[in-house]
């Protein structure tokens, strides 16, 4: 990993590769951004970024992104992303993602939580909460859709306040959560 930029300032490292990964906890107060993969925390006073320049591979990051203003990652997350403004993943988030006014991601398995909450597909189960909660296409093999907001729309499916997509799903998923079965495979009675 290479380290460039003003510490504390303006961080600004470099993963030398598709199999590196540079790990750790970053904090700046203006940016954070690396180009490559990122297991750890970033933590930035206005912009959180993760890119890969060269267009072989998509970046990897695994951790919380926290800034002022928003975060931009290009590639899968699996953590938890919050920014004061907005989140924009531009491939896959599983986990968590918080923002004062809009979440955007290519596919979202987890939690959305802000005013405008859009995903062009879900990765797996996902709950959306904000004014407007969007879902582009929906796979009912990777899960269940829970929105609860003013205009919710998944896939054809529009329904004001709360709109689910995926009822056998979340039936099951509820059911396994409160009644798991025994380590013989068994369900407990």
């Amino acid at each position: 990993m290479r380290n460039k930029g003003l510490p504390f300032i303006l961080g600004s490292t470099e993963s030398d590769g598709r199999e590196d990964v540079a790990k750790g906890f970053r904090a700046s107060l203006i940016a954070e951004v690396h180009k490559g993969n990122y297991n750890g925390i970033m933590a930035a006073g206005l912009v959180t970024t993760t890119y890969e320049g060269s267009g072989e591979y998509t970046s990897n990051f695994k951790g919380a992104c926290v800034s002022g203003i928003g975060n931009l990652i290009d590639g899968h997350v699996k953590g938890a992303c919050a920014g004061g403004v907005g989140n924009i993943i531009l491939g896959d988030m599983d986990g968590v993602s918080l923002a004062g006014a809009f979440n955007f991601s290519e596919g979202l398995s987890g939690l959305s939580v802000g005013a405008i909450n859009d995903t062009h597909e879900n990765s797996g189960s996902l709950v959306q909460i904000g004014l407007s909660n969007k879902v582009g296409d929906w796979y009912r093999k990777r899960g269940f859709v829970v929105q609860i907001g003013i205009y919710n729309r998944a896939e054809e499916q529009t329904i004001p306040l709360i709109n689910i997509r995926g009822f056998k799903e979340l039936y099951l998923s509820l059911k396994e959560f409160l009644m798991p079965a025994d380590a013989e495979g068994g369900e407990k009675k």
